[in-house]
């Protein structure tokens, strides 16, 4: 028997185009996503076994912790591509924002399929875990990548990865606004105004590493939307300006708001300036 303790990552869209409806269900997307240091912590013991055995639990008890929680659906897609005969037990202490659009569910699994993979000495080839999450979620597999992605179709194609930079950021949700990506997607209308030019620029400020640049390009098609529905939200999001931020935005489908800022300490200044009740506030940084 073996245990191990390992943080989870999440991620923000710096750019967020929603495309056509597919044939599938889902909708095209074009997205340029970076990591983040806000993560879950997850403690795995491994011990052997005749057969796969999942037992999860977590801290939060609005998570899932049987078949429909995403962890526990990854190690099944991996168990179907090559046998895991072990007995799993996984405790997850949450810490990041369910239905946030802040990736904390794909981010989970890929760091619990990455740590498998390592402990069985690279047993799945890279494809393969990334059809596994696939068929799970369409962000897991840019959580198996290094570096900040620009990627396309349901969010698995990926186009081009750029090399990580410090970009430090303030992550704000209120504890009342949850957000259901399936809904937001669902009700989004195709004929948003579309920004090509910000998706340049946000390459360019990644290229240049130049946090103002990339703060002033910061885009995502379901603000209109989620903003109509929820003015919390866009006062949240001018709020985060007004104290200090170069730039904010909505990080997927929401509901939660990130501002990049120059430095830690300025986050953790507007970390508490912006600080309430309703309100969950983190100060991080991106992160391979």
């Amino acid at each position: 028997m073996e245990s191990f303790n390992i943080k989870s990552k999440s991620k923000l869209n710096l750019f967020l185009e929603v495309g056509a409806l597919r044939n599938d269900g889902y909708h095209e997307i074009h997205t340029i996503m970076v990591k983040t240091d806000l993560g879950d912590y997850i403690n795995i013991t491994l011990e052997k076994s005749r057969r796969l055995g999942i037992n999860l639990s977590c801290s939060d008890k609005n998570i899932p912790n049987d078949e429909n929680n995403t962890i526990f659906k990854v190690i099944r897609e991996l168990n179907g591509i090559k046998p895991i005969p072990y007995e799993i037990d996984i405790h997850l202490n949450k810490i990041v924002p369910s239905k946030a659009g802040l990736g904390g569910a794909s981010g989970d699994a890929a760091a619990v399929a990455l740590l498998l993979n390592k402990y069985l000495n690279g047993y799945y080839e890279m494809n393969e875990l990334v059809e596994a999450g696939k068929n799970v979620g369409a962000d897991i597999p840019f959580f198996f990548f290094p570096g900040i992605a620009e990627v396309t179709g349901i969010g698995d194609k990926l186009v081009r990865q750029f090399d990580n930079f410090d970009i430090n950021f303030v992550i704000a949700k209120f504890k009342y606004i949850d957000i259901d990506t399936a809904y937001a997607y669902r009700s989004i209308k195709n004929d948003l105004t579309k920004s090509k030019e910000n998706i340049i620029l946000i390459r360019n400020s990644i290229f240049n590493k130049d946090i103002r640049l990339m703060a002033s390009a910061l885009s995502n098609d379901f603000e209109n939307l989620v903003f109509e529905q929820y003015k919390d939200l866009l006062s949240l999001k001018n709020k985060m300006m007004e104290v200090g931020a170069l730039g904010a935005c909505l990080t997927g489908s929401g509901s939660a708001i990130f501002g990049i800022v120059e430095n830690k300490e300025q986050a953790l200044m507007i970390k508490e300036r912006i600080a309430s009740p309703d309100l969950e506030v983190f100060a991080c940084k991106s992160t391979v």
